[in-house]
């Protein structure tokens, strides 16, 4: 659970710096795609700062989740090929207050 906590930490720490991501949840032993605890699983869920803020600095939906893709591509043990699956179907829900 460590070794969890530690990647965690560092995931998360990248999401809150990407820019256009206004808020986190980190999660160390909880699997986003499952729903169960597991010693070496975690979620990161997070928010978007508001579309208008995003839209005058060009920050749309997509380019915010491609940058994450990238800065999250570098740590290699935090993301399976099935993680990165359910990243991919999963990471865009919309609330009337986040359409782009």
């Amino acid at each position: 659970m460590q070794r969890t906590e530690e990647v965690m930490k560092r995931a998360g720490n990248l999401v809150l710096g990407t820019p256009g991501v206004g808020h986190i949840v980190n999660i160390a032993g909880f699997s986003g795609a499952t729903f169960t605890n597991a010693p070496n699983a975690g979620a990161i869920f997070s928010t978007f700062v508001p579309y208008d803020e995003r839209a005058r600095k060009g920050l749309s939906a997509g380019r915010i989740l491609a940058d994450l893709h990238r800065r999250l591509h570098d740590i290699d043990v935090a993301l399976s090929p099935a993680s990165q699956a359910e990243i991919s179907r999963h990471s865009i829900h919309r609330t009337p207050q986040s359409c782009d």
